[in-house]
């Protein structure tokens, strides 16, 4: 007799109490990026589309509390690949042709992941300028955390943006490839 009042009541939490989704806004430039770049002098860059790691989703699932969806049902690699372009137009460093580029950019990702107990998002590629040999980039971006899986999922989902400024910011300041783009 109990179970027939049990089993209905548990069956009734799960079906309401559902997953929670968090979705990553659009990459938009910090107007802060021409002071955040210390190399003045960088020529035309033409980047090519970015590369993605052996897994390239459009969601990563979040301590079981529900998905972290990429806007317009992006990938990492386009979503990085957006960020950057968008980063190198702000700029005005940006080549639409490898023809009149004065370098080309290849990134290829090796990791896109993160922790939502430790708050950090991890962005790891090699760089590779014209034709020289590439350079391993590691990017970390720490973020507020929480115990709770909900709110530190929604953390994690609002701190994406700055994780791949973030990224771009390393490796245009990075000083091998900093001076290779100045040439």
């Amino acid at each position: 007799m109990i179970y027939k009042k049990i089993i209905p009541s548990l069956f009734s939490i799960l079906v309401l109490s559902g997953c929670v989704s968090n979705n990553i806004k659009s990459f938009k430039v910090d107007t802060s990026i021409d002071y955040e770049i210390k190399n003045k002098n960088i020529k035309p860059i033409y980047l090519l589309p970015i590369k993605p790691s052996e897994d390239d989703p459009n969601s990563i699932l979040c301590r079981m509390a529900g998905e972290i969806y990429l806007p317009k049902k992006m990938t990492y690699s386009q979503y990085l690949n957006d960020a950057f372009q968008k980063t190198l137009s702000a700029l005005k460093i940006r080549s639409d042709s490898a023809r009149l580029a004065s370098h080309v950019m290849e990134i290829e990702l090796t990791e896109v992941s993160f922790s939502s107990l430790q708050g950090e998002w991890y962005i790891n590629a090699f760089v590779r300028v014209d034709n020289n040999s590439p350079i391993e980039i590691k990017s970390l971006t720490e973020f507020g955390t929480s115990y709770y899986a909900v709110q530190a999922c929604r953390n994690t989902a609002e701190s994406f943006d700055e994780a791949a400024a973030n990224f771009i910011s390393q490796i245009l300041n990075h000083s091998k490839i900093a001076e290779m783009i100045s040439q």
